[in-house]
């Protein structure tokens, strides 16, 4: 670990300077007061904390020499995680533990379609990779390839989402709504409702079909979601809690 070397680098040129003033007065003493019984013992106390001080030393430039063990493939990433997680069952603390050094953040939240429809639930997740491999701190640019934050829908998102970029493409193209319905496997009506659903998200600025959702809609532009409106609804977020900086 960076961190715990250069603290003990660090520690060892403390000590070594504190070592050699020390070995400075007692031969002062010795060369103003002459050869004394508990100079001789200070002495040899100073030569046995420099052996000490010297093995710490040689230690350390040993693990500084010693090249970093670090994973050549995503092959060989995904077998470090196997062989870390092998022994650990899967219900275990343990094993959580690794999860969430694997994954240090997971946030979920909401958002909805431009066109309406229910709340759905979207991640973002940071992926956290270089906590499996060993000398991953003698490595921070790898520490930091290996380190990615993205999002993740957790939901199954409808057919004219789905079908909506190829829609455009092939309306663009002159084709007609039917033969675009054919060719997708759909009917024209959802053909239709992908098409209106792009034009929607353009006119608004968007690059995605999905607004993330801060608060309750209102009654007009919702007619399904009403648990809210409630006199006894409330929302209040756990205390210290910081939401995050979204990435869309």
């Amino acid at each position: 670990d960076l961190d715990l070397d250069r603290d003990s680098w660090r520690d060892l040129q403390a000590a070594e300077a504190q070592l050699q003033q020390e070995r400075d007065n007692v031969s002062a003493a010795i060369r103003q007061a002459g050869p004394h019984s508990m100079l001789s013992e200070m002495l040899t106390d100073l030569e046995q904390r420099a052996r000490e001080l010297a093995r710490k030393r040689d230690e350390l430039e040993s693990r500084s020499r010693r090249r970093p063990q670090l994973p050549a493939s995503g092959a060989e990433l995904r077998s470090q995680f196997a062989e870390v997680s092998r022994e650990l069952a899967q219900d275990s603390f343990e094993f959580g533990g690794l999860l969430r050094s694997v994954v240090p953040e997971f946030h979920v939240y909401l958002v909805r379609l431009t066109d309406g429809g229910y709340f759905v639930p979207r991640a973002q997740i940071k992926l956290s990779l270089g906590a499996i491999v060993r000398d991953i701190e003698r490595a921070p640019d790898l520490k930091e390839y290996l380190t990615r934050t993205f999002t993740c829908d957790l939901f199954e998102p409808p057919t004219r989402v789905r079908i909506r970029e190829e829609a455009v493409r092939q309306s663009a193209a002159g084709i007609r709504q039917r033969d675009i319905a054919d060719a997708l496997g759909t009917h024209q009506a959802t053909v239709q409702r992908a098409l209106k659903l792009d034009r929607k998200m353009r006119e608004r600025g968007l690059t995605s079909p999905y607004e993330l959702v801060l608060s309750p809609p209102s009654g007009e532009s919702n007619k399904k979601v009403r648990r809210y409106r409630h006199e006894r609804y409330r929302f209040q977020p756990r205390e210290g809690y910081v939401p995050p900086e979204l990435i869309e």
